[in-house]
């Protein structure tokens, strides 16, 4: 209960009492995986992202049946940290144990657009698309499309010295 309520605060945005909970749930139980990640998550929140990045890797050492969820945590804290390399391979690790994840796939196929690996993006959101058939294939694609095809121009343009072109978003 005082996990979900530091979950809570969090979601919120009382980032002061959602830690008071978490640390709360730590000391009442040490050795609770989901405790550690709710304070990761509100660590996350508060810029303190190597608080985050240390309770997450308590979480995965205490708890390797939920390592999928630990592991993408750590994918959107790299993400965060504009750490693509770590965060896709956190992702990686996230659907390598659960790949019917599809907030793990979504998030390797964000970190890839993000670091400009459109082709590899474009193969992670399909298992995400196949797994929630709800999602907008046609805007999540077109998105990542769409970025691509303004990369590769801004670069050529860029190679013509040209001023920078702003990014279109809807």
């Amino acid at each position: 209960a005082i996990v979900l309520a530091a979950c809570v605060m969090d979601a919120a945005g009382n980032y002061a009492k959602a830690s008071e909970y978490a640390e709360r749930a730590i000391a009442l139980a040490d050795r609770s995986a989901p405790a550690w990640r709710a304070l990761a998550q509100v660590r996350v929140h508060q810029l303190r992202h190597e608080d985050a990045r240390s309770a997450l890797e308590t979480a995965l050492a205490l708890d390797p049946s939920g390592a999928s969820l630990t592991h993408r945590q750590l994918g959107w804290l790299f993400r965060e940290l504009n750490s693509f390399d770590k965060a896709a391979h956190a992702f990686r690790a996230a659907v390598g144990i659960d790949p019917q994840d599809v907030s793990s796939w979504y998030g390797l196929a964000e970190v890839y657009r993000a670091a400009g690996q459109f082709t590899d993006a474009l193969r992670a959101i399909k298992p995400a698309l196949s797994l929630r058939e709800d999602w907008n294939d046609q805007r999540l694609r077109g998105q990542i499309i769409h970025e691509q095809t303004y990369h590769i121009l801004n670069k050529k343009w860029s190679n013509l010295n040209g001023d920078p072109q702003p990014l279109y978003t809807p």
